[in-house]
């Protein structure tokens, strides 16, 4: 009886090994991506968009394809270095859409393109992960005006979707969509640190670097007019959870500086020399192991019924600049 139960065991281990080397066998394609690859895949899923443009850049190491149907545009752009790869899926849906059609869009039409990105990248769980994104947005489908967003980490890929409406346009649908795959997640996370420091000199927004026993001190001259401040906070979070029920602070203040499905919202602490401090965590792919490195936070600090509240936007690995 031991031995028939072993053999049993062994069986359904060696059926393990195998489905796991199918999902993993996919074909690999370099990035960045050629254009006959691309052509390949497109035929082999019968993907119902054709190529309209191609084009590298950098010296090869970018390519940027963009397909089209009767009704919208798909670009996606795969970028290759020594430490990674990444892909970027970006789509403008028709402002001719019925809000049928825009729901059928996201519910049948985004699945297929997760199964596109699993074939370029040649990632089965990568498509298998991203359509937990679907099941999301059925969930809360019709709360979803003025955007979502929605992270992922799927094995060593960090996920991100971004939807939302056009920033010139009346219409407040989600009309646009950007996908982000990467295993450069750090990498990623640098440059849009370098990126909003630079943007907020450009457009003379004031961005402070301070602690957190300073920022507790700082209270608005004026609290009909304050829109938030911007601080850097050199330090790391712990005590990372999930918020059971929207607290109103979250739920009642309308910011272009909180994501819009705030139900996606963390609660942790931010701690540094000086301190710590209670903040609102934008979701992020990141573990807590990794939150509880040493990082740049960029915390928004907001006024719900003229008390504060501390939102953290993104925490980057850097080296922290004195005298900034």
């Amino acid at each position: 009886m031991k031995f028939k139960s072993f053999i049993l065991l062994l069986n359904i281990a060696i059926i393990s090994i195998i489905l796991t080397a199918c999902i993993n066998s996919q074909q690999q394609y370099e990035f960045p991506l050629e254009r006959e690859e691309v052509e390949k895949v497109l035929s082999d899923i019968n993907f119902g968009w054709y190529i309209e443009d191609f084009k590298y850049y950098d010296d090869n190491t970018i390519s940027i394809v963009t397909l089209k149907n009767n009704d919208n545009t798909l670009g996606i752009h795969t970028l290759a270095k020594d430490n990674g790869k990444s892909m970027s899926v970006t789509w403008w849906l028709s402002r001719e859409y019925t809000d049928k059609q825009f729901n059928d869009f996201y519910m049948k039409e985004t699945p297929e393109i997760f199964n596109l990105v699993g074939k370029l990248y040649g990632n089965k769980k990568l498509e298998i992960g991203l359509k937990e994104f679907n099941r999301y947005y059925e969930k809360g489908y019709g709360k979803f005006e003025g955007g979502l967003f929605w992270t992922k980490r799927i094995g060593e890929y960090h996920v991100r979707m971004d939807v939302k409406p056009t920033s010139s346009s009346e219409d407040k649908r989600n009309r646009i969509g950007l996908l982000l795959i990467t295993n450069m997640y750090e990498d990623y996370l640098n440059v849009r640190f370098e990126n909003m420091r630079n943007s907020a000199k450009y457009n003379s927004i004031e961005l402070w670097d301070t602690t957190v026993s300073e920022i507790k001190n700082y209270e608005p001259i004026d609290y009909d007019n304050f829109y938030g401040k911007h601080y850097i906070i050199k330090g790391h979070l712990e005590n990372i959870n999930e918020i059971k029920e929207i607290p109103d602070s979250l739920k009642y203040t309308h910011s272009s500086l909180l994501i819009p499905n705030k139900d996606k919202y963390l609660k942790a602490k931010i701690v540094d020399d000086t301190g710590e401090l209670n903040v609102f965590l934008e979701t992020t792919s990141l573990n807590d192991n990794e939150l509880l490195m040493e990082r740049e936070h960029h915390v928004v600090l907001l006024y719900y019924k003229n008390n504060p509240f501390y939102v953290v936007k993104f925490s980057a690995l850097k080296k922290y600049k004195e005298g900034r």
